[in-house]
């Protein structure tokens, strides 16, 4: 809600030795998808290759990504926590970057990795600097990695005890009820079906 909402892709690797076009695997694994950065991914994609087995059974996996299946294997496409990848020698350095990241792997293997950056709202600044005036507590609550998170919440100059990444639909809404627990009045704002519960 901070940002702008328009990602775009900044880095990527492509494991060319898979035996299927990864990409044309990639765009139809994504192809149903509304979500932001599935659509700045699928902005960048080559047109599909002809003749590439099907992706089938594509499902939403609330929160983490999206999953289907390509040649008896599973194909799934989220972020590095989701699939496990934040320690991979590839995908580290690219979340140190604070970059937003969609990993997808065929099995075990990572078969593609996109980072993606977004810029704040240009009233963004201003916006969190006249709640904080009046003395109102903003929190910054993601469901993108840590380095993304705390990028942005220092450019805003909200303290790091009150922003959370890799935030699930739920977690959000646990951390809501925690502030109204404890007599809180809160205003939440979102800008996604992910937000909708809190």
């Amino acid at each position: 809600t901070a940002t702008q909402g328009k990602l775009s892709v900044v880095e990527r690797f492509v494991d060319e030795s898979t035996g299927f076009d990864v990409l044309s695997a990639v765009g139809a694994l994504i192809s149903t998808s509304r979500h932001p950065v599935a659509v700045a991914i699928a902005s960048v994609l080559p047109p599909p290759v002809d003749g590439q087995p099907p992706v089938e059974n594509v499902s939403m996996v609330t929160g983490k990504g999206i999953q289907g299946t390509l040649l008896g294997k599973e194909l799934r496409g989220g972020s590095a926590n989701w699939l496990g990848l934040e320690t991979h020698p590839t995908i580290e350095p690219l979340l140190g970057q604070g970059l937003t990241m969609f990993c997808v792997t065929h099995g075990s293997r990572l078969v593609a990795a996109f980072g993606l950056a977004d810029q704040l709202r240009p009233e963004a600044h201003a916006v969190i600097e006249a709640l904080t005036k009046r003395k109102i507590k903003v929190s910054i609550l993601s469901g993108d990695h840590a380095a993304a998170v705390s990028s942005t919440a220092t450019a805003l100059g909200i303290p790091p005890e009150r922003a959370r990444a890799g935030c699930l639909p739920a977690d959000k809404q646990a951390y809501i009820k925690d502030l109204a627990a404890k007599g809180d009045t809160v205003l939440f704002c979102g800008d996604g079906t992910n937000d909708a519960v809190a």
